[in-house]
Protein backbone atom coordinates (compact mmCIF):
# COMPACT_ATOMS: atom_id res chain seq x y z
CA UNK A 1 0.00 0.00 0.00
CA UNK A 2 1.35 3.38 -1.07
CA UNK A 3 1.60 6.50 1.48
CA UNK A 4 0.29 9.39 0.79
CA UNK A 5 2.90 11.95 -0.70
CA UNK A 6 3.06 15.19 1.71
CA UNK A 7 -0.06 17.49 0.29
CA UNK A 8 -2.28 14.09 -0.05
CA UNK A 9 -1.75 13.29 3.78
CA UNK A 10 -2.02 17.25 4.37
CA UNK A 11 -5.68 17.67 2.80
CA UNK A 12 -6.91 14.54 4.59
CA UNK A 13 -5.43 15.57 7.88
CA UNK A 14 -7.14 19.18 7.27
CA UNK A 15 -10.45 17.24 6.50
CA UNK A 16 -10.06 14.26 9.30
CA UNK A 17 -9.23 17.77 11.65
CA UNK A 18 -12.28 19.60 10.50
CA UNK A 19 -14.39 16.89 11.44
CA UNK A 20 -13.69 16.07 14.29
CA UNK A 21 -12.48 12.74 13.26
CA UNK A 22 -8.62 13.16 14.78
CA UNK A 23 -7.63 15.64 17.82
CA UNK A 24 -5.18 18.78 17.62
CA UNK A 25 -2.18 17.04 19.43
CA UNK A 26 -2.11 13.95 16.62
CA UNK A 27 -2.15 16.82 14.21
CA UNK A 28 1.39 18.42 15.97
CA UNK A 29 2.60 15.11 16.18
CA UNK A 30 2.24 14.56 12.41
CA UNK A 31 3.84 17.87 11.25
CA UNK A 32 7.13 17.82 14.05
CA UNK A 33 7.49 13.67 12.18
CA UNK A 34 7.56 15.76 8.66
CA UNK A 35 9.85 18.65 10.36
CA UNK A 36 12.38 15.84 11.56
CA UNK A 37 12.36 13.87 8.63
CA UNK A 38 12.68 16.94 5.84
CA UNK A 39 16.41 18.43 5.64
CA UNK A 40 14.16 21.80 4.92
CA UNK A 41 10.87 21.83 5.78
CA UNK A 42 8.65 24.15 4.55
CA UNK A 43 8.19 27.50 6.40
CA UNK A 44 4.37 26.71 6.13
CA UNK A 45 5.10 23.16 8.24
CA UNK A 46 6.69 25.03 10.84
CA UNK A 47 3.95 27.36 10.91
CA UNK A 48 1.32 24.52 11.64
CA UNK A 49 3.09 22.76 14.20
CA UNK A 50 2.70 25.60 16.08
CA UNK A 51 -1.46 26.05 15.53
CA UNK A 52 -2.72 26.32 18.38
CA UNK A 53 -6.19 25.33 17.25
CA UNK A 54 -7.61 23.64 14.67
CA UNK A 55 -8.92 26.83 12.72
CA UNK A 56 -5.42 27.99 12.84
CA UNK A 57 -4.30 25.27 10.91
CA UNK A 58 -6.99 24.45 8.62
CA UNK A 59 -6.21 28.65 7.70
CA UNK A 60 -2.23 27.77 7.20
CA UNK A 61 -2.90 24.56 5.46
CA UNK A 62 -5.43 25.87 3.19
CA UNK A 63 -3.13 29.09 2.14
CA UNK A 64 -0.35 26.62 1.35
CA UNK A 65 -3.02 24.35 -0.73
CA UNK A 66 -4.32 27.30 -2.59
CA UNK A 67 -1.09 28.93 -3.34
CA UNK A 68 1.01 25.72 -4.70
CA UNK A 69 -1.25 22.58 -4.73
CA UNK A 70 -4.78 22.95 -6.06
CA UNK A 71 -5.08 20.53 -8.15
CA UNK A 72 -3.91 17.99 -5.46
CA UNK A 73 -7.08 19.68 -3.14
CA UNK A 74 -9.50 19.24 -6.22
CA UNK A 75 -8.41 15.37 -6.80
CA UNK A 76 -10.40 14.85 -3.52
CA UNK A 77 -13.97 15.27 -2.97
CA UNK A 78 -13.17 16.79 0.08
CA UNK A 79 -17.62 17.04 1.39
CA UNK A 80 -17.63 12.96 1.05
CA UNK A 81 -14.67 12.51 2.80
CA UNK A 82 -15.89 14.78 5.95
CA UNK A 83 -19.18 12.99 5.94
CA UNK A 84 -17.04 9.67 5.80
CA UNK A 85 -15.24 10.85 8.58
CA UNK A 86 -18.10 11.79 10.94
CA UNK A 87 -19.65 8.74 10.68
CA UNK A 88 -16.34 6.88 11.65
CA UNK A 89 -16.65 8.64 14.84
CA UNK A 90 -19.99 7.78 15.32
CA UNK A 91 -18.50 4.09 14.70
CA UNK A 92 -15.89 4.46 17.26
CA UNK A 93 -18.51 6.04 19.79
CA UNK A 94 -17.63 9.48 20.05
CA UNK A 95 -21.21 10.72 18.06
CA UNK A 96 -24.66 9.51 18.84
CA UNK A 97 -26.93 8.90 15.70
CA UNK A 98 -28.59 11.77 16.25
CA UNK A 99 -25.99 13.75 16.67
CA UNK A 100 -24.45 12.14 13.99
CA UNK A 101 -27.43 13.06 11.59
CA UNK A 102 -27.75 16.47 12.67
CA UNK A 103 -23.90 16.92 11.51
CA UNK A 104 -24.01 15.72 8.53
CA UNK A 105 -27.50 17.86 7.48
CA UNK A 106 -25.95 20.82 8.59
CA UNK A 107 -22.68 20.45 6.43
CA UNK A 108 -24.93 19.19 3.69
CA UNK A 109 -26.92 22.11 3.58
CA UNK A 110 -24.30 24.48 4.25
CA UNK A 111 -22.06 23.08 1.40
CA UNK A 112 -24.97 22.49 -1.55
CA UNK A 113 -23.69 18.83 -0.82
CA UNK A 114 -25.06 16.70 -3.81
CA UNK A 115 -26.98 14.68 -0.85
CA UNK A 116 -29.44 17.08 -0.09
CA UNK A 117 -29.88 17.91 3.68
CA UNK A 118 -33.07 16.98 4.32
CA UNK A 119 -32.10 13.43 3.42
CA UNK A 120 -30.20 13.42 6.63
CA UNK A 121 -33.08 15.88 8.61
CA UNK A 122 -35.48 13.58 7.63
CA UNK A 123 -33.71 10.06 8.99
CA UNK A 124 -33.17 12.54 12.24
CA UNK A 125 -36.85 12.78 12.66
CA UNK A 126 -37.33 8.92 12.79
CA UNK A 127 -35.29 8.94 16.21
CA UNK A 128 -37.14 8.85 18.75
CA UNK A 129 -34.69 9.28 21.69
CA UNK A 130 -35.15 5.36 22.58
CA UNK A 131 -33.19 2.36 22.60
CA UNK A 132 -32.38 0.34 20.83
CA UNK A 133 -32.45 2.08 17.79
CA UNK A 134 -34.51 0.97 15.23
CA UNK A 135 -32.89 -1.73 12.70
CA UNK A 136 -34.19 -0.30 9.65
CA UNK A 137 -33.34 2.85 10.65
CA UNK A 138 -29.48 1.71 11.54
CA UNK A 139 -29.73 0.13 7.72
CA UNK A 140 -31.04 2.86 5.96
CA UNK A 141 -28.50 5.43 7.84
CA UNK A 142 -25.59 2.62 6.93
CA UNK A 143 -26.47 2.46 3.31
CA UNK A 144 -26.52 6.48 3.11
CA UNK A 145 -23.31 6.71 4.27
CA UNK A 146 -21.61 3.88 2.93
CA UNK A 147 -19.59 5.40 -0.16
CA UNK A 148 -18.31 8.36 2.11
CA UNK A 149 -17.56 5.84 4.43
CA UNK A 150 -15.21 3.30 1.98
CA UNK A 151 -13.71 6.98 0.91
CA UNK A 152 -12.62 7.83 4.78
CA UNK A 153 -11.37 4.67 5.63
CA UNK A 154 -9.65 4.05 2.35
CA UNK A 155 -8.00 7.22 2.94
CA UNK A 156 -7.17 7.00 6.50
CA UNK A 157 -5.63 3.92 5.67
CA UNK A 158 -3.22 5.22 3.74
CA UNK A 159 -1.64 8.00 6.35
CA UNK A 160 1.33 7.63 7.64
CA UNK A 161 1.28 5.31 11.01
CA UNK A 162 2.02 8.59 12.88
CA UNK A 163 -2.13 8.80 11.70
CA UNK A 164 -3.08 6.27 14.39
CA UNK A 165 -1.31 7.81 17.43
CA UNK A 166 -4.39 8.62 19.82
CA UNK A 167 -6.75 7.73 17.48
CA UNK A 168 -8.99 4.60 18.02
CA UNK A 169 -9.71 2.64 14.78
CA UNK A 170 -12.75 0.17 14.07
Amino acid sequence: MNVLTLDESLLIWTVALESGYIRSSVWVDWAEKQILELDSPPFWLLEVSLANTVEQASILVRKHIKQTHQATWNSIDYNDLYIGFLYLQFERGDLKLAELLMLAGKFADGKNYKIDCSKFFSLFDEIDNSDPIIPSLKERVEELFKPMVKLAKYYRSRLPAIATKGVQFD
